[in-house]
Formats: structure tokens, sequence, C-alpha cells
């Protein structure tokens, strides 16, 4: 019987260390998300100025300036707590 209520707390222990992890790994993810979005975003901004650019430059019958802009890779996920 004490072996079933040792197992039980160690059970808990585990269960609530697990709770623990999960949580911060939602706030990670989270955050990385934000981050990723905020990089969408940017890039979206930049891109329309080079469209307008390119736009321009058609109309003036000369060649962009620059380049467009390329996105890259985002920031990979925080793999989650087993």
């Amino acid at each position: 019987q004490e072996a079933k209520v040792a197992a039980k707390e160690q059970w808990q222990q585990a269960r609530e260390k697990r709770s623990k992890e999960i949580v911060e790994w939602e706030d990670k993810e989270e955050a990385r998300k934000v981050r990723n979005a905020m990089r969408k975003t940017k890039w979206k901004n930049e891109v329309a100025e080079w469209e307008a650019e390119r736009d321009l430059a058609k109309q003036e019958k000369r060649r962009t300036h620059w380049k467009k802009p390329v996105l890259g890779p985002l920031e990979k996920s925080v793999p989650k707590p087993k």
C-alpha cells in the first residue's frame, strides 16, 4: 500500500513538472509566433515599397534600383516537451 502511495505521489510530481514545462513551452511558442509575425509584416511593407518603386520604374521606362526583398527563413518552433 505504501508503494501505491509513493507511486501516486511520484506520478503527481511528474504531472506537475510536465504541466510547468508545457506552460513555459507555450509562452516561448507564442513569443516565437509574434516575432515571426513582426518579421512577416516588416517584409510585406518592404515588398509594398518595392512594388511601388517597380511600377514607377515601369512607367518611367527604367530599371528599379534595388532587388525585391526576400523574407528568408523564419524562426523554427521550439520542440514540445514530452
